[in-house]
């Protein structure tokens, strides 16, 4: 009763911090256009973010009778949600993640400090679900991997994710490992031996190279999201995908997202336990980290 008592308040006060502290400039991104556009009722579906465009239409149109700003408010109104259900999702899992009440607010609190956060701040843009499918998604994969749920259940909140945007597609190779790391015929041998993670990555590859390279002869947006490995004609500033302004960008992005990573990595480097958690979680957590923040790397920022 107490964990629940704690961490629903620390839930409410993220609740206030979400409304009172929300975005009031719309200018980042396209923030001002998608304002227009779904407040004149000329939104254009995109397929690369389908579902979570769906929502705010619907949102708009429930709420167009009791508000004269209705794309606006449909905006915050979904970011603030995101917030608050990622969070609720996150305690209640947290309670079968950890035992003691410490860890879980920690678990809590390195969540709502993420830099991903910023979107459940009233920001107008179309990320804020496809987030936190993402962040839902992650942990529930370390539950699998503990049998505290289902396995089946990864697909679902894996089509999820893609439906809310088509990123999500990056963690079918974290799916694809939880299954294979459930079969009896996986479990013949414990822990995960270097052959296994060998094999597990020639599978990813397989998997992952041909549909990359299918998308980037067959559609010219796929091709021009992706930084060029070289300067073509179409590269403005030599930005390239191992120039110092692309690397900066990153690193930017890496410490925006994770406010705490030089402490992380300090911490770990120090850390005279070198396995803290099981191998099976290792792994998961690798390729589901790898494989999203590859996808960053590679995917033009200005886009």
């Amino acid at each position: 009763m107490k964990d629940v008592i704690i961490i629903s308040t620390i839930i409410l006060i993220f609740v206030f911090l979400f409304y009172f502290l929300r975005v009031e400039t719309y200018f980042l991104g396209d923030g001002y256009q998608a304002i227009s556009l779904l407040d004149s009722n000329r939104v254009l579906l995109k397929d690369t973010e389908i579902g979570e465009m769906i929502v705010h239409i619907w949102t708009r149109n429930i709420i167009s009778g009791f508000a004269d700003n209705k794309a606006l408010l449909s905006f915050q109104l979904i970011s603030i949600f995101s917030g608050v259900f990622t969070l609720i999702i996150a305690g209640i899992l947290s309670a079968k993640l950890f035992e003691t009440t410490i860890k879980k607010i920690i678990f809590i609190l390195g969540l709502a400090s993420g830099g991903f956060t910023l979107l459940y701040y009233g920001y107008v843009e179309y990320y804020s679900l496809f987030i936190s499918s993402v962040v839902i998604y992650g942990i529930s994969g370390l539950l699998i991997l503990n049998d505290k749920m289902k396995l089946w259940l990864v697909i679902p909140l894996n089509l999820i994710a893609i439906f809310f945007h088509i990123l999500g597609v990056v963690l079918i190779p974290a799916s694809i490992f939880l299954f294979l790391i459930k079969s009896s015929f996986w479990k013949r041998k414990k822990p995960i031996s270097a052959s296994k993670k060998y094999i597990l990555t020639i599978i990813a590859l397989v998997i992952i190279v041909p549909i990359f390279m299918y998308c980037y002869y067959s559609y010219y947006f796929f091709r021009f999201s992706i930084i060029p490995l070289f300067a073509d004609r179409f590269t403005v500033g030599n930005y390239t995908l191992f120039s110092i302004n692309h690397t900066s960008d990153y690193i930017n992005l890496l410490l925006l997202l994770c406010p705490a990573l030089p402490l992380a990595v300090v911490y770990l480097s120090n850390m005279k336990e070198r396995n803290p958690i099981k191998s099976e979680e290792t792994t998961f957590l690798a390729l589901f980290v790898s494989a999203t923040c590859g996808a960053a790397f590679l995917f033009d920022p200005k886009l």
